[in-house]
């Protein structure tokens, strides 16, 4: 035990070097730094900036800009005990020691370290509660559901979850700020109120109760859904089990078998999200924090983003892995304290005969990994149309392997999904559900057959149009014509007797179907030659739209738009959840055939792709 304890704090410290690195070169980036706001004041002298330049190590001795990497020595050398930087902050070889800091804050111009101080208590209570508000709701719905499978309390639950996973926590941030500032029952930002320091310790608890609830509901909601249908599922598996069996033959009492024998069983699941959960919560707190004004850790590190702030950041996403690995350190030892057969360590024969093979995939692992990075690195950034043609050529390879992968998943899943369509049959809400997906997706799919207009068709004659009304005239669909009587307003009005005909499998726009050859037929058009034979002259499409669900502010098709814009988010989910089942099934189950050192390295390099603040990587490329 302390041998494994002592194994993972000492992993830490590359895995924080490695984290750090790449968060650096994330914030390099972005174009600018941590000074071009100051640089632009008028009232800042130039000598103070020319000061902070040298201080944080942005130009040399000569004044000229300094190297991303040659920032990093000198955070580096700031948070380190083994000095390599002298007080002229000149490179030496003569290095001493000193005491590790983690610098000043270029936009407060105060010690991080005090800063952190103040966040870091507030984050960790606001992912402490919401995590205690995941377990202590969804453990007893995830048990009564379990037990009246199939029943009323079953069903209840599993539209509470499926209602709970389809909000987004930024659009339910929003719904708690709204509700707070209309009803006042709870505050809308704030971790206390003004008055908090001079109410008596009982009001000042429930002071900080009142400012911490949305916060923790925003928060834990989500993961109240996920962690309930987790419980639930591994509840169903071992009340099945044939030991439960053998319990209640015995006339074990029905309370004893389904809480000692069986949810101490099936909680060994929770145990294992426990650090996953509590990594997400650290970094869905960035999003709540910011949209709630909650001060927390997630809302310094943000705002230090935001302004380059790159010794803040660094101190704060450094907390943040802190707090993720020690999190995931603590389930893999109530994981082995709840469970017995749960070893942390293989015994020695295991680790010998499984060694050999371990070896040669983690120096499989090494190399497809030092490929990719030397991949990257020949890549011709600076050649667009070089770009271009490599960027075709790896989406080319990446989409033949996630094919060759995810067929290979399918012929080993195969016979479980076959007899999970078979027994569809006995399920008939089930059933319609899944028909229900299969015509979503399949109206993703084929978006723009079933698109009416191109999604950049721009029409300023109808801003703010409203839907189309559908009508069945003179023996065909037809669409109800409008005409705006306010345009300042947008204020339309159905013309009586109006209509416009519509065209099944009509022509419109050329699209590419399916991506292999091109056409213009559409699944429903406006007939614009059958109206021109009835008015006796030509018309101008533009005055004559067909908006199904309305047009926006530039006149562009809303139902092309969902249309299309669904289907790019569908692409992009199912190469994400591609990629990562992919990766966690090849990763995952050679980590728990081989174990050992193959295994700690795998789980440590999760650990790294968790820490990477997913929302920095994104504004970072985006600024790239």
């Amino acid at each position: 035990m302390f041998q494994f304890i002592f194994r993972r704090l000492l992993a830490m410290i590359p895995l924080l070097l490695g984290i750090s690195l790449m968060v650096f070169i994330l914030m390099s980036l972005a174009p600018g730094d941590a000074l071009t706001e100051l640089r632009s004041r008028p009232d800042v002298p130039a000598e103070m900036v020319q000061q902070l330049e040298h201080d944080y190590g942005y130009v040399n001795s000569a004044g000229l800009p300094n190297s991303w990497y040659v920032r990093y020595a000198f955070w580096l050398n700031t948070v380190s005990p083994l000095k390599f930087i002298n007080e002229k902050h000149e490179y030496t070889w003569h290095w001493h020691w000193g005491a590790p800091t983690m610098g000043k804050s270029i936009a407060y111009q105060i010690p991080v370290t005090d800063l952190i101080r103040q966040k870091t208590p507030v984050t960790l209570l606001l992912a402490i509660s919401s995590l205690l508000f995941e377990f202590i709701i969804a453990v007893p719905l995830a048990v009564l559901a379990a037990v009246k499978k199939d029943g009323w309390a079953d069903r209840l639950t599993a539209v509470l979850a499926y209602g709970a996973l389809s909000l987004p926590e930024f659009f339910l941030a929003v719904l708690a700020v709204y509700f707070a500032a209309k009803t006042g029952l709870f505050p809308t930002g704030g971790i206390a109120g003004f008055d908090a320091d001079f109410l008596t310790p009982s009001a000042r608890f429930w002071d900080y109760a009142r400012h911490l609830a949305l916060p923790t509901f925003v928060l834990g909601v989500g993961g109240v859904a996920y962690t309930m249908r987790i419980m639930r599922s591994s509840m169903l598996d071992y009340l099945r089990a044939e030991f439960v069996t053998t319990a209640r033959a015995k006339g074990v009492p029905e309370g004893r078998v389904l809480f000692l024998h069986v949810l101490r069983n099936a909680i060994n699941p929770l145990i294992t999200y426990l650090g996953f959960a509590f990594a997400g919560l650290l970094s869905g707190a960035v999003l709540v924090e910011n949209v709630m004004n909650y001060p927390g850790l997630g809302k310094l590190i943000f705002e230090a983003f935001s302004r380059r702030d790159e010794y803040l950041v660094m101190a704060a996403v450094l907390m943040g892995c802190v707090m993720l690995m020690l999190g995931n350190l603590v389930a893999d030892i109530l994981l082995a304290a709840s469970d017995p057969r749960i070893r942390l360590e293989k015994s020695a024969p295991t680790v010998a005969a499984q060694r050999g093979g371990a070896n040669w995939a983690l120096f499989a692992g090494v190399v497809v990994l030092s490929g990719l990075i030397l991949g990257a690195y020949l890549l011709p950034w600076n050649d667009p149309a070089q770009m271009t043609l490599w960027m075709g050529r790896i989406k080319t390879t990446g989409a033949l392997f996630l094919f060759l992968a995810g067929g290979t998943m399918l012929w080993f899943a195969w016979p479980i999904l076959r007899q999970l369509f078979h027994n569809l049959h006995r399920h008939p809400l089930t059933a319609l559900s899944v028909g229900a997906l299969a015509v979503l997706y399949g109206s993703m799919l084929f978006a723009p057959f079933l698109a009416t207009e191109s999604i950049d068709e721009i029409n300023l004659k109808q801003t703010f149009h409203p839907p189309t009304g559908l009508h069945w005239q003179n023996g065909g669909l037809c669409a109800q014509l409008y005409v705006n009587e306010d345009p300042a307003a947008a204020h339309y009005v159905a013309k009586p007797g109006a209509f416009v005909p519509l065209k099944i499998f009509g022509r419109g726009f050329e699209y590419r179907f399916l991506g292999l050859f091109k056409t213009t037929r559409h699944l429903l058009v406006p007939d614009y030659a059958a109206l021109a034979a009835q008015l006796g002259h030509p018309v101008d499409p533009a005055d004559y739209p067909f908006y199904l669900l309305g047009s926006d502010t530039t006149g562009r098709d809303v139902y092309s738009r969902l249309l299309f814009g669904s289907r790019i988010s569908l692409t992009i989910g199912l190469v994400g959840i591609g990629i990562t089942m992919t990766m966690g099934f090849l990763v995952g189950g050679l980590a728990g055939y081989f174990g050992g050192s193959f295994d700690f390295f795998a789980m440590r390099g999760v650990e790294f792709l968790m820490a990477i603040p997913t929302l920095y990587l994104l504004l970072a490329l985006r600024a790239a």
